[in-house]
């Protein structure tokens, strides 16, 4: 049965990670999957040193603030070739906890990252 509402009703985008000079270790922003089911997250890269070497690692929570593990198979390497490329990390609400974030970690003199979290499979329609 097709769902009703426009794709606006049945989604919701939050910022995951503010565009930000990355230079060290960054948590991203915390996702609340409240009523909503599958999330798919968008890192975008702008412009990135040569010596960029990020890796993204997901984690999850069940409470607001701590408690925060990775998840497993869930890892993206981003390198110095990859100016302005996006990646994406579609993650199913199945057996997922509540609270989601990506986490930053490694080298870069400057990398510009920036991340969007779209959630869907709502319970109810619409989200907003």
């Amino acid at each position: 049965m097709a769902m009703k509402g426009n794709l606006q009703e049945r989604t919701q985008q939050v910022m995951a990670l503010a565009p930000v000079i990355h230079t060290a270790t960054q948590n991203g922003l915390e996702i609340d999957r409240q009523g909503l089911g599958a999330v798919l997250f968008t890192i975008q890269a702008g412009v990135l040193n040569a010596d960029t070497a990020v890796t993204v690692t997901l984690e999850e929570s069940d409470v607001s603030g701590s408690g925060f593990a990775a998840v497993a198979g869930f890892s993206q390497a981003i390198g110095g070739a990859d100016d302005g490329l996006r990646f994406e990390f579609m993650v199913p609400g199945e057996a997922r906890k509540r609270f989601l974030r990506l986490v930053f970690t490694g080298t870069s003199t400057s990398a510009l990252l920036a991340a969007l979290a779209t959630l869907g499979d709502p319970a109810f329609a619409p989200t907003a």
